[in-house]
């Protein structure tokens, strides 16, 4: 078999277009070596064979020669893989970059390892009260004065302290709404993201159904996915997705799809012996949705009444649980006649799930939307500026959107399904402990900075919050108040301290030192033991989320503790009674105990101590986020190094090919000169 006469010619054009496209290919990644998300292009080749059928019958002198190079496609240079690992390791970045930027805030003002604050204070104290424990200097006016300085420095730092954190917790509210500042919070921010995703997602798909690959295109997609990753941790998948659209069979190729991950933590119900459910009475509950409780004699294992010192009864307190009610509002009872109470399934243990959320889905076919969205929830706590903690979004899904009829015809994609499944990151436990949450991003590191503390409750982020270290510092501040209250009034009454505590309790205003400076009174809520000190926790409220404060209204705080109006005035002065002798020290020399003796209100600890311990806590925080951010830039960094090598421009890689194509294409020129030289001596001979 004799080979075309212009088949050479043929080979030889395939050759210069090829390597003439090339340096196309290599000119587009040198002009676009520092274009923010390119990626790295080549022409992808295949070879055109010789597939005569008719080569089997040829001459054994007849050798298959093929007839060139075939131009498939412009393709970029990306690794699935990579890109994989850049978006987790993103994520991670994202969190402890953004907990780091919330401790530095505190840090500024809580630790106190290289300056002078609040522990130096409550040591200026003890100092002035060492000094003024003899019985003479205790009436001087002037060591009288030095102690109430300071006293009120002590009370004003812990304001300053307080002021700061609501003012970190009201901007990391800001950096999740949005409100407030010169950029879009991570609502706006993430929601642009799944718009532009999505809107490209189209575009592409236009694109390429006309031929046209949009490797432009996909590199901005490329870019927003990349930093969409920051935010939220989220999976990216790559489909063929086969439709019906006006009766006809479409197949949309290479789908994008993003899934955000998150995982919920459930309680799993206990049991019983026999394999039911474990059941508890339902507490029954006011229109604020705080528990009923009565007063109830108590009596001894015999059944007889308790009585105190002086044979009063001891009174206990008790729960009140609910009770069923009929149709008509009647309280059921048993066959006995006794109440039946409404019961609730028992927790004993939890259950972590790991769930997803598609929040771009394809294209939008001929609808306006295929991306879902995230906004600000206040459903579950009505959480604004002045009340940022537990703060709470509401993801949307991606609709999808069905083509089919209610009866079963082919529809025009006109119906949505599963549009109102969405999940709600609420960054914080509620009452059985449950959570939903993100393991990574930025936009969980400003949900656990804004979650609640609880003693009673798991830690739900990776690091202590804002509200942490405020109940800290309000523990310290009111056993501060309690202290110094409590023995005040025992130097200026006389009376024992058991009696001191009875009046304290009962909102006592007399010869208070520290109080809140709103009501100028400090409440004292005491243990069963009646001298432990209970430091309300900020509770939420059975029904909303939202924050009780009325029954706290009196409390003493971080935020409001100062010098009572009367100790400023001078009508409430230093005790010099005790419940021994009159005109002693006893006064200040129970202070100075105070001051150095631990208190189990404050983990054992005294005032400086704890404060320490605070502080040490803090710097602990901010260290292992550091060690973690360091650790995670690193991998992050290793991996982009990664990525540039496989998808990123070498400008020295570029020129080597450059000259490489370019001998390749002077090559394919000489060679079609030498064709066209043999075609010329052929066409002398024959003519």
């Amino acid at each position: 078999m004799i080979r075309a006469t212009f088949a050479g010619f043929a080979t030889a054009l395939t050759a210069l277009q090829s390597n003439s496209k090339k340096l196309d290919v290599t000119l587009q990644n040198i002009s676009n070596m520092h274009t923010e998300g390119y990626t790295r292009q080549n022409l992808k080749v295949s070879e055109l064979g010789y597939t005569d059928i008719q080569s089997h019958y040829s001459n054994s002198n007849d050798i298959a020669v093929g007839y060139g190079v075939s131009l498939d496609a412009v393709q970029q240079v990306r690794d699935q893989f990579l890109d994989i690992s850049y978006r987790d390791q993103n994520a991670k970045v994202g969190y402890n970059d953004i907990t780091s930027e919330a401790l530095k805030s505190m840090q500024a003002f809580l630790d106190e390892t290289n300056m002078d604050g609040i522990r130096n204070s409550f040591d200026a104290v003890q100092t002035a009260l060492t000094t003024m424990q003899d019985t003479s200097k205790v009436q001087d006016p002037v060591y009288q004065g030095q102690f109430r300085s300071t006293v009120e420095a002590t009370a004003n730092l812990l304001n300053n302290a307080a002021e700061k954190i609501q003012t970190a917790e009201t901007n990391e509210y800001h950096k999740i709404d949005g409100t407030g500042t010169d950029e879009n919070g991570y609502v706006q921010t993430i929601n642009n993201l799944l718009q532009t995703i999505g809107d490209l997602n189209d575009k592409i798909y236009k694109n390429e159904i006309l031929g046209q690959k949009a490797l432009e295109l996909k590199d901005a997609r490329n870019k927003a996915i990349d930093d969409l990753s920051q935010y939220i941790p989220i999976s990216v998948t790559y489909y063929n997705e086969d439709l019906q659209h006006a009766g006809k069979q479409t197949s949309i190729p290479n789908q994008l799809r993003i899934d955000m991950t998150y995982t919920t933590k459930e309680p799993v119900v206990a049991k019983n012996a026999d394999g039911s459910i474990k059941t508890e009475k339902v507490p029954a509950r006011d229109d604020d949705g705080n528990i009923l409780t009565k007063q109830v004699a108590k009596v001894d294992e015999d059944n007889k009444p308790v009585l105190d010192g002086d044979g009063k009864q001891v009174y206990e307190t008790e729960t009140i649980y609910a009770t069923k009610k009929d149709e008509n509002g009647k309280d059921v009872v048993d066959d006995d006649g006794n109440p039946v109470y409404e019961t609730q399934p028992v927790y004993a243990k939890y259950m972590t799930k790991l769930h997803t959320l598609n929040l771009v889905h394809g294209t939008s076919t001929t609808q306006s939307k295929n991306y879902g969205k995230v906004e600000m929830d206040y459903s579950v706590n009505a959480t604004s500026e002045k009340n940022p903690l537990n703060a709470a979004v509401k993801f949307t899904k991606a609709p999808i959107y069905k083509n089919t009829g209610s009866d079963g015809s082919i529809g025009d994609y006109t119906e949505i399904v599963d549009d109102e499944s969405m999940i709600t990151n609420t960054g914080y436990q509620d009452a059985d402990g449950a959570y939903t949450r993100f393991a990574t991003g930025s936009l969980q590191a400003s949900l656990d900075m804004l979650s609640t503390s609880s003693t009673s409750a798991l830690k739900t982020g990776t690091y202590n919050g804002y509200d942490y270290y405020m109940d800290r510092l309000d523990s310290l501040a009111e056993t501060f108040a309690y202290t110094m209250n409590k023995y005040n009034y025992m130097g200026n009454t006389g009376v024992s301290e058991e009696d001191a505590l009875k009046e304290l309790t009962a909102e006592s205003a007399k010869y208070l030192l520290l109080v809140n400076r709103d009501t100028q009174t400090a409440q004292v809520n005491l243990a069963e033991d009646s001298t432990t000190l209970i430091n309300p926790e900020k509770s939420l409220l059975y029904k909303n989320g939202s924050y009780n404060t009325a029954k706290d209204v009196n409390r003493v705080t971080a935020a409001n503790i100062s010098i009572s109006h009367g100790w400023t005035n001078g009508t409430t002065k230093l005790g010099l009674k005790s419940d021994k002798s009159a005109d002693s020290n006893a006064t200040v020399l129970n202070m100075i105990e105070g001051m150095t003796h631990p208190h189990d209100e404050l983990q054992h600890k005294s005032f400086s101590d704890y404060m320490a311990n605070i502080s040490t806590t803090l710097s602990n925080d901010q260290k292992n986020n550091t060690d973690a951010l360091t650790s995670n830039k690193q991998v992050l960094s290793s991996i982009q190094e990664s990525k540039d090598e496989q998808s990123g421009v070498s400008l020295d890689e570029e020129a080597a090919n450059m000259m490489t194509y370019v001998s390749s294409y002077n090559a394919a020129a000489k060679l079609m000169n030498a064709f066209d030289e043999t075609l010329q001596s052929l066409l002398s001979i024959a003519g």
